[in-house]
C-alpha cells in the first residue's frame, strides 16, 4: 500500500480514502432491463406494457433498479489548513478542507496523492467495517433476552420464512402451467 500524504501543504488537494453507502444499479429483475413486459390477456392477445418495478412513482421505466452497497469512495478534499499536534506518542498530522466558517478535518493517515493509491486504505476500511458487521451479527440485539430465546426465535423465523418460500414456489409453478400457450 501506498503511504499516506503527510507533508502537504496548503493549497493542495489531497484523496482521502472513504468507504461508505453508495447507491448502485443492476438490471431490472422483472423487465431485465427491456423496460416493458408482455401481458397475456385472457383471450390470449399479447399486450406489451411499461414494467412498473423498475419505475419510480409516476416517471417511466428505466429498465434498471438500484440498491445500496458499502463501496470505497476515494474524495478529493482541497487543503485550507494543517494541524500537528506533537503528544508524548508522537506527531499527529490532520488537514483541514473548508472555509472558517465550515470545514472538514481529516487525518493525514487517509490522505493520498492520488484516487489510485487512497483505494489500497478505502479496501482496508470496506473490510473493517465488513469485520464490524460480522461482529454485531453475531452479538445478542437486546441483552435482557436469553440466548435460548435467540436460537428458538431465529429457528421459528426461518421455519416461516422457508414455508413462505415453499407457498411463492408452488404458486409460480401454478401460475406458469395455467400460462395459454404460445
Amino acid at each position: 500500500m501506498t503511504e499516506p500524504v503527510l507533508n502537504a501543504k496548503v493549497g493542495d488537494t489531497v484523496w482521502v480514502a472513504r468507504a461508505g453507502g453508495v447507491e448502485q444499479f443492476r438490471p431490472c429483475r422483472v423487465c431485465n432491463g427491456d423496460k416493458a413486459v408482455t401481458l397475456i390477456r385472457g383471450n390470449g392477445e399479447h399486450v406489451r406494457i411499461g414494467c412498473q418495478f423498475c419505475s419510480v412513482g409516476l416517471e417511466n421505466p428505466t429498465g434498471r433498479e438500484s440498491y445500496h452497497a458499502y463501496a470505497p469512495k476515494p474524495t478529493p478534499y482541497r487543503v485550507t489548513g494543517v494541524e500537528r499536534v506533537e503528544k508524548s506518542d508522537g506527531v499527529t498530522v490532520q488537514y483541514r478542507s473548508g472555509s472558517d466558517s465550515g470545514w472538514t478535518t481529516v487525518d493525514a493517515k487517509d490522505c493520498f496523492a492520488s484516487p489510485d493509491d487512497a483505494m489500497g486504505r478505502c479496501a482496508a476500511l470496506v473490510a473493517e467495517h465488513e469485520a464490524e458487521q460480522e461482529l454485531a451479527f453475531q452479538r445478542k440485539d437486546q441483552n435482557h433476552k436469553s440466548y435460548a430465546w435467540y436460537v428458538g426465535y431465529h429457528l421459528r423465523e426461518a421455519e416461516r420464512a422457508r414455508k413462505q418460500a415453499d407457498y411463492h414456489e408452488r404458486k409460480a409453478a401454478a401460475m406458469k402451467a395455467l400460462e395459454p400457450s404460445r
